[in-house]
């Protein structure tokens, strides 16, 4: 039977360092010295269902005398439910050969003990892994990640680092270059390098998929953002090893206030990723005027909906002008957001509903009361020029758009020639057979369209072969200059004239300077729309520029 005095030595031994690979070796040697031990093994099976990044089997060796017998191997076995088991080999010496009943028995009992405190440390550390790394590559999770950078922040020297948020530029096509289970194995290769470049007292997560984070000292960041630009991969196929080049999309955080929550390790470093992606850049740091930019981003998305209700969206007309006489031909309607104190720009507004998708709900908006307007100036004797309304290419994924424009046009009774739907050209194939087929139901609801900024894409030419239009606004880029070449003639001369052939009104957008309306007047194209003769006008003074019956042409 174990005497006492071991039983509780051996217990505190290995009870205050349970995780401690030394200390187990301590242990063993101990018992080593009062058994006849020549060897002791140890080998740890993990359920890998609930471990899949885990080994399924670990073995040690504790103890080693170098003369050992295999007559008579003690097995000790213990089953941790359904989380795995320890299972240790305990060799008598040479001249021993063999273990007596009693200090099988004595062996046993110890072993158990070891295994309480040592293997059960082991399985249920495995465990909690499990639900603080990333099931494929072992690298925290966002749990764990977040654990770690807080361990970090208790520090108090987290002011020396920058929170990093990336994504792999190119995996994608890797993955299916290679298929999916080689794309994982890249990943995993991928998160074993990077793991490998951090320092001890760095940190990176894997968010999963091609996402990932990262605590990085600000001293080393240059280090590894060149390390994550440039980055050298490979994949296997047909057991052919091919290299791959990947970048990254990066948002970086300095940390240079304390963190009041957890998750805005994580969350300031994936806004500052966000505008990288959203804005086609490859690094983006947040600093105090990004933050402005974000939180204004925020505030517009959580307001819209408000605005929209409390009638602050409103249009404003900018007239379009035949150049030869002064008057008004049509206006566009342009939305704008009226606060009771000042204007809120296009610039600020539009981009972020169009990355949202709101912009959809905001150009029906616009439409309905631009043919409100129409319909009340009908109703008050005077004759309205014809409106053109632009309608963002996000309504293209909708079957019913021209439907729905039709309804509204109908709704308010407004003549079809007093409308004008824009829309942007396109050079994306599954756009331009959307647009074609949104274009063509608008022909027969006799309802006109106009191709805005026309020769900013790559298919002007097969514009105006494909789409049934009744009119194009030329892109402000071919105007947008102090003088003008015989080449800058040529290029814009053709388009109208071959527009003119087709049957097609021109609008020339952007004009600003006598120089502009020369070279316009010089190619017969006279319908003009620009801040020579007027911003977009509130709708009172619009009315009031319409009744006034134009603009004095300068000889």
């Amino acid at each position: 039977m174990v005497e006492n005095e071991i039983f509780f030595e051996i217990s505190s031994m290995i009870k205050e360092h349970p995780g401690s690979y030394e200390v187990k070796k301590r242990a063993a040697g101990y018992v080593a010295g009062l058994y006849p031990v020549g060897r002791i093994e140890e080998t740890i099976l993990t359920n890998t269902t609930m471990l899949p990044f885990n080994k399924e089997r670990e073995d040690f060796v504790l103890f080693d005398s170098g003369y050992h017998s295999e007559e008579d191997v003690l097995v000790i076995e213990m089953q941790f439910k359904d989380c795995g088991k320890i299972i240790s080999h305990v060799y008598p010496t040479m001249a021993a050969k063999k273990f007596t009943e009693e200090q099988k028995n004595d062996l046993r009992v110890l072993g158990a003990l070891f295994q309480f405190y040592v293997g059960h440390n082991k399985i249920m550390t495995s465990l909690e892994m499990a639900t603080t790394n990333n099931h494929m590559t072992g690298l925290p999770n966002p749990k764990g990640y977040i654990i770690r950078c807080m361990e970090m922040a208790k520090k108090g020297d987290i002011k020396q680092y920058d929170s990093c948020y990336f994504n792999i530029k190119g995996f994608g096509l890797a993955n299916n270059m290679f298929g999916p289970v080689e794309g994982d194995n890249i990943i995993k290769r991928y998160a074993k390098d990077l793991s490998e470049f951090i320092e001890e007292d760095e940190v990176v997560g894997h968010l999963g998929g091609d996402n990932f984070v990262a605590l990085i000292k600000r001293s080393r960041m240059d280090d590894f953002i060149d390390f994550i630009l440039n980055y050298t991969g490979y994949g296997l196929k047909n057991e052919k090893r091919k290299e791959i080049k990947f970048g990254a999309s990066i948002g970086i955080a300095p940390l240079n206030i304390e963190t009041s929550r957890p998750m805005d390790i994580i969350s300031e470093a994936a806004l500052a990723f966000g505008y990288a992606r959203a804005t086609k850049q490859e690094i983006v740091v947040l600093d105090e005027n990004l933050t402005g930019k974000l939180y204004k981003k925020k505030v517009i998305e959580e307001t819209f909906e408000t605005a929209l209700e409390d009638g602050e969206f409103v249009p404003f007309y900018q007239p379009k002008v035949d150049i030869r006489t002064g008057s008004i031909v049509g206006a566009e309607a342009l939305a704008r957001w009226v606060k009771p104190d000042y204007v809120i720009k296009p610039a600020e507004f539009i981009p972020v509903l169009e990355e949202n998708g709101n912009i959809t709900i905001l150009d029906f908006y616009i439409f309905e009361e631009v043919c409100k307007d129409i319909a009340k100036w009908v109703k008050q004797g005077n004759k309205p020029v014809p409106v053109s309304v632009n309608f963002s290419r996000k309504h293209l994924d909708d079957d019913n758009l021209a439907d729905r424009i039709n309804q509204i046009i109908s709704r308010y009774d407004v003549a079809r020639d007093k409308v004008v739907v824009e829309i942007t050209e396109t050079a994306d194939y599954d756009e331009k057979e959307l647009m074609t087929n949104f274009l063509d139901k608008m022909q027969i609801y006799d309802i006109k369209t106009s191709i805005d900024d026309f020769g900013s894409g790559y298919s002007s030419l097969g514009v105006l072969r494909d789409f049934s239009v009744n009119e194009i606004k030329i892109d402000r880029s071919f105007v947008d200059r102090e003088e003008f070449s015989n080449r800058d003639r040529v290029i814009v001369g053709s388009i109208v004239n071959m527009a003119k052939d087709l049957g097609l009104s021109v609008i020339t957008e952007g004009i600003e300077t006598d120089v502009q309306l020369d070279f316009l007047r010089s190619l017969d194209c006279y319908f003009v729309q620009g801040f020579y003769f007027d911003k977009p006008l509130p709708k009172k003074k619009f009315e009031e520029r319409l009744l006034n019956g134009g603009y004095k042409i300068k000889n």
